[in-house]
């Protein structure tokens, strides 16, 4: 082995000691080449190769065994002379011919089809057409032509393995050939010498390997090709400089160059094009990192100027070759570089940040003018030398040594020879940062562009803006009011700046709880990860943190075990004096309701409690509580006992007692009984005082005892909860009239009690009657709103006068007395918010008067607390409804309302008519009602009150807005109040019976309608 490696190194010694001459061959072609060209070439034996002077016209190989390059440039000899064959240099790899040397035909028919090894062939004197095709004898070896050419090329040229191609064209050339094949290995082309002439459209994308392309001009034709983008993957293309005049009509730079895709570098050198008067759009060319432009081009352009995409690696060179001076004009944001140095720049510089930020500025020896700009100070590198410019901005002379040299020397600018920074501060920064820790930015004025915080351990600085903004890790704490000083320093001697950061850490998010016997696990954010400064409040105590991780907390219940069914409390999570709740709620039995019944409240206010059935332990600053709309006040609780303070009630009987835990979250409502306030009883005509309540005298009824009760027959509808019909009562006087009463069930409505906008509706049409004896009947009907709900009517005639118990409450009925029974069972409701709205017709005629008025009366039983009324009057005849202001909703006594419907109201002098509505509450149970009618005989006619309608009268008078007021009519359900109104047709006056008849088929057609 030790051997074989002295060998090898001998052998390599002896070749570095003994070298041969180049071949005969080659000694010949040199020996010609020295004869012709007069040149001083050292051709002694042993020498030739290394000999120096030889150096500048040839190169031999490494081994010294023959001639690789030839280079015959810079003759001594001033005369055009022919290149002696050079056919037997078979080895040679470069030929360089310079002026004077010129190749005659033989060279291209013979010598050039000899050189198998010859890569690199350069012409630089003009050559003649060939016998043979240019380029018929080259070898493939062959990747670098430089020509100089008189005539047309011809296309077999671009036929060969031609890497780089140069062509100089002289004014004998006309026209490029036109291809039609690819031109598979030529990557960059020269063409010096172009008039107007270029390849033609169908040639272009034949180029598929051509990424390079310069182009000179040598004359003033006008260069009009537009076609650039077809070039498959062109990324260079340079409009080298000409000094020519462009003449008149030639276009702009072209705007296929916009399209040009695949483009990274663009020059356009002078006199190519003419100026334009818009932009340069280049802002789809996303590859394009390098722009040197002519100002010329840019004489007469408006902002931008150059529009470009915004590349972090874009430079724009514009080259001082014109009048151009308004920088202004160009958006500098799209470049990482901006040059334009020796030029005519004379206008000031824009202010904006995203001109100059991070970026490298090259201005110098211009005549800019003005203050210069603090947001310049952002710039990465600046050369602004010898510009007119008039005065520094701050953030300069704070840090003047940075920038010194940038502007310096100046003949306009002042010298800076005690620099300050007066307006060095901070001006904004992060307030909020995660307890784990976070980026804190800050934002200020002359902050320059180093610092340091002050605090153990300190994080790297960075500034994203220079002198304006820079940002730092803040680590993980807990709290507001938190304090970091920074110190910044400017580059004056001896020179430290410190100034605080103020911030908060944020307060803690609790996402959520893990509740278990003995533990409680909190899930959120912002949590922080020292328990030592956090604590955890349940039912008003304080409780430790066992851990803290941020989004993790967990509390070691430290007395037993938590109660966790049927609870509802609030944890409120308190981390460095910052704090967030969460609710907790776990009704294992359903919603918390009322226990009822309640204890009766006394009206001039005090203290009471109520108990929740389906809980065992309220957090009781969860509850809000209001009595008749008044807000009550919780003091606190027992396990699931509830005890409040209430102010004073003006009026005594059943109120609305509205229960609402966590907002809304869970809610009840029930009715409490408050204790009226003594008022003195004043009777009057046809009553008595009895329990301090007035009541009317046997016989005697109506809101103010004036009405005598007229005994008719019941008029049970055999097919629908309809009652009435014609009857016939004998006046006091002797007198005998006719008249017709109807009240009907006609649908049920939902609405939204928050819009009282109607969501839907469902008409009753069809009903199962059942007969329960002579004065009671019994009607049912269904629907189906995903579920289907029953309603049941019970209509009974009570001929005499009896006592009944309903909601809790003791009702007298007088004689002659429809008393409407009426249930519904479970409904689904759209929302819980949603009601429900039961709707009757109602009406009163006599149609045999010459002249008659009418009249429709309602409002609170002045006789009772518990009743409202209406009043359907024609002449001294009522339909008289009363309607008590509880009902049973869910199996508990609750206080309703009903509304007139104004849109459905008739009043003309023989008829009054309304429909009424019964708001019932939302319910998931049931409901039942207790509305009742009876026909009375006024003793105060119609035409004696006020708001009457009269046939005297030409127009019927409609209700005043007194009449449209809202009534509250007894039913259960929560305590809602729907608009009233008044409707329905006017009848021409007929008999009593046909009248009654087409009412009623009337009402039948409105049903099946709807």
């Amino acid at each position: 082995m030790k051997l074989s490696v002295f060998i090898l190194l001998f052998s390599i010694f002896i070749l570095k000691i003994v070298k041969s001459d180049p071949g005969n061959d080659d000694m010949q072609a040199l020996t010609a080449i020295a004869t012709q060209f007069q040149l001083p070439l050292a051709l002694g034996y042993g020498t030739v190769c290394s000999d120096p002077t030889n150096a500048p016209y040839f190169k031999c190989n490494v081994g010294e065994t023959y001639v690789e390059e030839l280079t015959l440039i810079n003759l001594p000899s001033q005369s055009v002379k022919d290149l002696p064959t050079i056919q037997f240099m078979s080895n040679i790899r470069k030929v360089q011919l310079g002026r004077y040397v010129s190749v005659n035909s033989n060279f291209w028919d013979i010598d050039i089809g000899s050189l198998v090894y010859l890569q690199t062939l350069e012409i630089l004197e003009t050559i003649s057409q060939p016998t043979q095709p240019l380029g018929a004898n080259f070898y493939n070896n062959l990747n670098t032509l430089t020509l100089t050419v008189n005539f047309n090329i011809p296309p077999n040229i671009f036929t060969k393995p031609i890497q780089t191609l140069t062509l100089t064209l002289t004014p004998s050339v006309t026209q490029l050939p036109t291809l039609t094949s690819n031109v598979q290995q030529l990557t960059t082309m020269n063409l010096l010498g172009l008039n107007d002439f270029f390849f033609d459209e169908t040639s272009i994308p034949f180029f598929n390997s051509l990424t390079m392309m310069n182009l000179y001009k040598s004359t003033s034709g006008m260069f009009q090709f537009n076609r650039f983008d077809l070039f498959p993957v062109l990324s260079q293309i340079f409009f080298n400089d000409a000094n020519v005049v462009v003449p008149q009509g030639t276009q702009t730079i072209p705007t296929s160059l916009s399209q040009c895709t695949t483009l990274t570098k663009l020059t356009i050198g002078n006199s190519w094009f003419a100026s334009t008067t818009t932009f340069y759009d280049f802002s789809d060319l996303t590859g394009l990192i390098s722009i040197f432009i002519s100002g010329s081009y840019l004489d007469k352009c408006q902002s931008p100027c150059i529009k470009a995409f915004p590349n972090p690696q874009t430079q724009l060179v514009i080259q001082p070759y014109s009048t151009f001076t308004n920088i202004m004009k160009i958006d500098l944001s799209p470049y990482r570089l901006v040059q334009s140095a020796n030029g005519f720049l004379t206008s000031n510089l824009v202010d904006d940040v995203s001109y100059y930020l991070r970026k490298e500025i090259y201005f110098l020896e211009n005549n800019l003018s003005g203050t210069i700009p603090s947001s310049m100070c952002t710039a990465s590198v600046l050369n602004m030398q010898n510009n007119k410019f008039s005065d520094l901005p701050t953030c300069m002379i704070c840090n003047i040594e940075k920038f010194r040299s940038s502007f310096y020397p100046s003949t306009t600018l002042p010298l800076i020879l005690n620099p300050s920074c007066p307006y060095l501060e901070i001006t904004n920064n992060t307030k909020l940062l995660p307890t784990l820790g976070g980026s804190m930015v800050v934002h200020g004025v002359d902050l320059g562009d180093t610092g340091d915080v002050l605090i153990p351990n300190p994080p790297s600085v960075t500034f994203d803006i220079p002198f304006r903004r820079f940002h730092f890790q803040v680590p993980a704490g807990v709290g507001k009011n938190q304090l970091i000083m920074f110190r910044f320093y400017p580059s004056i001697n001896g020179s430290e700046i410190d100034l605080p950061i103020m911030f908060d850490y944020m307060p803690p998010k609790i996402g959520s709880l893990n509740v278990s016997l003995s533990s409680i696990t909190i899930y959120g954010t912002n949590l922080g990860s020292f328990p030592a400064n956090t604590t955890i409040t349940i039912y008003q105590v304080d409780y430790p943190v066992f851990t803290a991780s941020e989004i993790i907390a967990t509390l070691e219940y430290p007395h037993g075990s938590f109660q966790i069914d049927n609870t509802m409390f609030r944890l409120t999570y308190n981390v460095g004096g910052q704090s967030d709740s969460f609710v907790y709620s776990n009704f294992q039995n359903g919603a918390p309701r009322i226990s009822t019944p309640l204890p009766e409240l006394d009206y001039q206010g005090g203290s009471s409690s109520f108990t929740f059935d389906n809980a065992i332990d309220i957090d009781y600053t969860l509850i809000t509580l209001t009595i008749d709309g008044k807000p009550c006040i919780i003091t606190s609780s027992i396990t699931n006992q509830i005890n409040f303070n209430y102010t004073s009630f003006s009026t005594g009987g059943l109120k609305d007692i509205v229960v609402l835990l966590n907002d809304g979250a869970y809610s009840d409502s029930a009715s409490i009984s408050v204790k009226s306030p003594p008022v003195p009883c004043v009777p009057i005509p046809h009553s008595k005082c009895i329990n301090n309540q007035i009541v009317c005298d046997e016989g005697w009824s109506g809101e103010d005892c004036s009405s005598q009760i007229v005994i008719v027959d019941p008029g049970f509808n055999n097919t629908s909860p309809s009652t009435g019909g014609n009857s016939t009562v004998t006046l006091p006087g002797g007198e005998t009239i006719q008249f017709s009463t109807l009240v009907s069930i006609l649908e049920l409505r939902e609405y939204n009690s928050a819009t009282n906008q109607m969501i839907k509706v469902f008409p009753f049409n069809m009903w199962l009657v059942k007969k329960i004896n002579e004065n009671e009947y019994q009607y049912n009907t269904n629907f189906t709103n995903n579920i289907t709900t029953g309603i049941q009517v019970n209509i009974k005639y009570f001929s005499s006068k009896q006592t009944i118990e309903f909601a809790n409450q003791s009702i007298t009925i007088l004689p002659s007395t429809l008393k409407y029974q009426i249930s519904i069972s479970p409904y689904h409701f759209d929302k819980t918010t949603s009601t429900l709205m039961l709707v009757f017709n109602t009406q009163i005629e006599r149609s045999e008067l010459e002249e008659s008025c009418s009249n429709i009366n309602y409002g609170d039983d002045p006789t009772s607390d518990d009743y409202q009324f209406v009043r359907l009057q024609v002449n001294e005849v009522s339909l008289y409804g009363k309607f008590i202001k509880y009902g049973i909703v869910d199996n508990r006594t609750r206080i309703i309302s009903n509304s007139f419907i104004s849109d459905n109201s008739t009043q003309i002098s023989t008829k009054s008519g309304t429909l009424i509505g019964i708001n019932i509450p939302y319910f998931t149970k049931d409901v039942l009602l207790d509305p009742d009618f009876s026909v009375l005989l006024d003793t105060k006619p119609a035409s004696t009150k006020s708001d009457s309608v009269c046939s005297k009268e030409k127009d019927s008078k409609k209700l005043t807005s007194a009449q449209l007021a809202g009534i509250i009519i007894g039913v259960v359900g929560f305590a809602l109040v729907i608009g009233i109104s008044i409707a329905y047709a006017i009848y021409k006056r007929k008999q009593a019976k046909i009248s009654m008849a087409k009412i009623q088929q009337k009402l039948q057609k409105a049903n099946l309608n709807k």
